[in-house]
């Protein structure tokens, strides 16, 4: 081996190094993680409840068990911007407190930074998914009737043409998705600017995409508020919104 190899070799490694030691560590126990999925939990239930009191439904326990669960606000709660927003809110805050009192306390500023990237990647893309989905409702009635000759003259059924009517809703909802995960991960990165002195270039991650199921079942609701189907996969939206609050407790500082 040359010289000039092994100092390549040398060099290879010594940057691997580095690139390890900047990357967060995971060193959390079972019962840690535990207690932070307890607090998320307790967060985001806690936002839930208060929805439903806000939305006149039941929430005694006594009489949520001798009320089917169909009546309850476990079914009925339909879920918008605001509600996720404050489940996100719950999540953070659930998590935040669990990071605080599982784990080290030179973490907790990590974890208010993580709190800032996750609100801001749960409340902007839903913004964005639900006004994209009401601009494209003001255009749709036009748009059916400029394409109904079209549509009428190919003999397409009554389900084709149902898909060619929520097209553009679905494209705009995914295109504020989009643009909403983009322009919330740069203002997270202003927020820790501003509050932390923490200039990061963070970009959006699995994790940050997992996050994102709410989204993608709010434009399903968008789309269609009475599809049974589309309700019932909308109700994994509080679990869905576990993640940002996991995720701010996990944080931990760089080495």
């Amino acid at each position: 081996m040359t010289i000039q190899s092994i100092q390549t070799s040398n060099i290879s490694k010594t940057a691997f190094t580095s690139d390890v030691q900047t990357e967060k560590r995971d060193d959390l126990s079972v019962g840690q993680k535990v207690g932070i999925a307890a607090t998320t939990a307790l967060g985001v239930g806690t936002a839930v409840v208060g929805m439903a009191k806000l939305n006149k439904f039941p929430i005694n326990p006594k009489t949520l068990l001798k009320t089917p669960l169909k009546d309850t606000f476990l079914n009925k709660q339909e879920y918008f911007e605001k509600e996720v927003i404050a489940m996100g809110l719950g999540s953070c805050a659930g998590g935040l407190a669990g990071g605080a009192i599982f784990d080290k306390k030179e973490n907790l500023p990590a974890k208010k930074r993580e709190a800032v990237v996750q609100l801001c990647n749960a409340a902007t893309p839903i913004l964005f998914v639900g006004a994209g989905a009401r601009l494209a409702d003001k255009f749709t009635p036009a748009l059916k009737k400029f394409v109904k000759p079209v549509t009428d003259k190919m003999n397409l059924g009554a389900g084709m043409k149902k898909v060619i009517g929520v097209t553009p809703k679905i494209a705009a909802s995914l295109t504020g998705l989009g643009v909403g995960m983009l322009i919330g991960n740069k203002l997270s990165h202003v927020i820790n600017n501003k509050l932390f002195g923490e200039k990061e270039d963070r970009p959006v991650s699995i994790k940050d995409l997992c996050a994102h199921t709410d989204d993608m079942c709010e434009m399903a609701s968008f789309i269609s508020t009475t599809n049974p189907v589309i309700h019932a996969v909308s109700r994994i939206i509080p679990v869905a919104m576990m993640v940002p609050g996991l995720e701010t407790g996990k944080a931990q500082s760089k080495e």
